[in-house]
Order: C-alpha cells, then sequence, then structure tokens
C-alpha cells in the first residue's frame, strides 16, 4: 500500500491482496484522520459488503465472489 497527500485529498494505492478496509484504516492511524469519505476505482477478487439496518440495529451482509 502506498499513499499521498495532495491538498486535503489522501490518494491510497492498494496493493494485490491487501485488505481495502484495513490499508484506508492504517492511513487514517499514521494521518490522524478522525473522519472522512471513501470513493474508489478498481476491482478486487472478492467481497464482503454490508448495510445498516437501522430497524433492526443489525447489518445484511452480502458475499460477492
Amino acid at each position: 500500500m502506498e499513499y499521498r497527500k495532495i491538498g486535503e485529498t489522501y490518494y491510497i494505492r492498494v496493493d494485490r491482496g491487501d485488505e481495502v478496509i484495513g490499508s484506508i484504516l492504517e492511513v487514517c492511524r499514521r494521518e490522524s484522520i478522525l473522519s472522512a469519505t471513501f470513493l474508489g476505482i478498481g476491482g478486487c477478487g472478492n467481497a464482503t459488503l454490508q448495510v445498516f439496518i437501522p430497524e433492526t440495529g443489525g447489518f445484511e451482509t452480502e458475499n460477492i465472489d
């Protein structure tokens, strides 16, 4: 994983096989980022998506291979 800051924006390149969320969290810890939004372009071999359901207080999970 490599990243750089340009202006107020951080650009992160995640290596094949690296965990995306873990890489983002690592940059946030290093740079003391407390709040952010995420926009991604690229591909992945598989993913697990979760959506918070306010009515139940739980998450709906879907695995994509």
